[in-house]
């Protein structure tokens, strides 16, 4: 369900609800009731962008800091 990814994407980013609140420019209680189930996927398209933009970006910062402490490790490793 859209709630359960939703979930997964708040956990794995470890985005709390503030944060995409005031990056997606929603209340902070509509990103709640997303988490919890008791809202179902937004029909707003551009809210749904926004989301998908800040998770995204999240993402891809999160495995560009992941290669680049992997590499500083490897090249320390082969001194």
């Amino acid at each position: 369900t859209f709630n359960d990814k939703f979930k997964f994407l708040m956990d794995i980013t470890n985005t709390n609800n503030t944060t995409l609140a005031g990056a997606v420019g929603i209340d902070n209680s509509a990103v709640s009731l997303y988490r919890s189930g008791k809202r179902k996927c937004p029909r707003n398209k551009e809210i749904l962008r926004r989301m998908s933009d800040y998770f995204a970006s999240s993402i891809k910062s999160a495995i560009t800091v992941s290669y680049t402490h992997l590499r500083a490790h490897e090249t320390r490793s082969n001194l």
